[in-house]
């Protein structure tokens, strides 16, 4: 991705994207504490859990890069977290949104 094309990213994203994400996965917005190193990636407390929450910019053309990668490869990151976890590593498993997404 081109540094010009990440740096609109960034200039776009907003508390009001934050407060939505939280909304739509159950974060308590106060429990939240960006983690070093990364502009969109949060540690936090959902339905009295700690969670990551990691907010990806949507874009309406989903063959369109989402900050390097495609919804397809999002979706290929998601499978891949759970077929590591069947396989008994420890990681962060990805949660749906309330609205079951």
């Amino acid at each position: 991705m081109n540094h010009n094309r990440l740096h609109d990213i960034q200039q776009r994203y907003t508390d009001a994207i934050l407060e939505e994400a939280c909304q739509r996965f159950g974060f308590g917005r106060e429990s939240l504490a960006r983690l070093d190193g990364s502009a969109f990636v949060y540690e936090g407390q959902c339905d009295g859990q700690a969670r990551i929450l990691k907010i990806s910019p949507g874009i309406a053309d989903h063959s369109e890069a989402i900050i390097g990668a495609t919804a397809e490869q999002v979706l290929g990151e998601v499978d891949f977290v759970l077929y590591l976890h069947r396989s008994g590593v420890p990681v962060a498993l990805p949660i749906r949104s309330r609205a079951g997404k």
